[in-house]
């Protein structure tokens, strides 16, 4: 749903041939579906600019994959770049200016990385996060102002590593608050209140909402309550 649209959506459907998904445009009040971009038949993905214009098609051609771009919404796309399979590209979405794309791959490196893609070049004209040892995991966006605010790492535990100062607390503070690694789920308008949810061994998923204001954490509910956690064992990584 793009930011300040309450009626409209563009949703994935296989609604015009059963093995590849369109990008159609939903009017949510009463349905009407449609049609914005076609799928030629080798699209895996696409990526949508913070104007919510469809700008960006992953596709397979064989076992690589090809990242197309174009200027605007409309217009044929442009094959700009081919990876091989083993370098794990992926599309995370476009920067608060709409100027670069924020591209995983392993190009070059011996982990996957987060870099800063050109999408009028295709090359990656940055790396902005990686791990020696780990590879990388997510980039954390502001759905508000688009800019990116840290990254994850799955190591032994999920691991942040927060570049803007305000969520850096607040990850801070969420961690202290319950066994588990933390997940944000969502957040209304403003960022100023957070779906969060834990991932413990012996309590999974318990989610609460949080003010970041206030600091107050309310329980929402556990998507497995059968799940007793003083019936399920903790759980220690290990190296070696």
């Amino acid at each position: 749903i793009e930011r300040g649209q309450v009626d409209e959506m563009l949703v994935l459907m296989n609604k015009r041939k059963p093995e590849v998904f369109d990008v159609y445009r939903l009017t949510i009040s009463d349905g009407t579906l449609d049609l914005v971009e076609e799928n030629p038949g080798d699209v895996d993905s696409w990526t949508v600019d913070n104007q919510g214009r469809v700008r960006v098609a992953e596709a397979k051609v064989g076992t690589d994959t090809e990242i197309r771009t174009r200027e605007g919404d409309s217009g044929p796309f442009k094959a700009v770049a081919t990876y091989k399979d083993e370098e794990s590209a992926g599309v995370h979405g476009f920067d608060e200016n709409d100027e670069f794309l924020w591209v995983e791959s392993s190009r070059g490196t011996n982990t996957s990385h987060l870099a800063k893609f050109d999408p009028k070049t295709g090359e990656e004209v940055e790396i902005i996060a990686q791990d020696k040892e780990y590879d990388f995991g997510a980039p954390i966006v502001s759905d508000k102002t688009h800019k990116l605010l840290g990254v994850v790492y799955v190591k032994d535990r999920r691991v942040y590593d927060i570049t803007d100062p305000a969520l850096k607390k607040d990850i801070a503070f969420l961690q202290s608050r319950h066994e588990g690694d933390v997940h944000i789920l969502s957040t209304d308008a403003d960022e100023r209140k957070f779906i969060v949810a834990y991932n413990a061994p012996n309590d999974p998923g318990p989610t609460y909402l949080y003010d970041r204001d206030s600091g107050e954490m309310n329980f929402l509910y556990r998507p497995r309550p059968w799940l007793k956690p003083e019936l399920l064992a903790p759980m220690t990584p290990i190296t070696f």
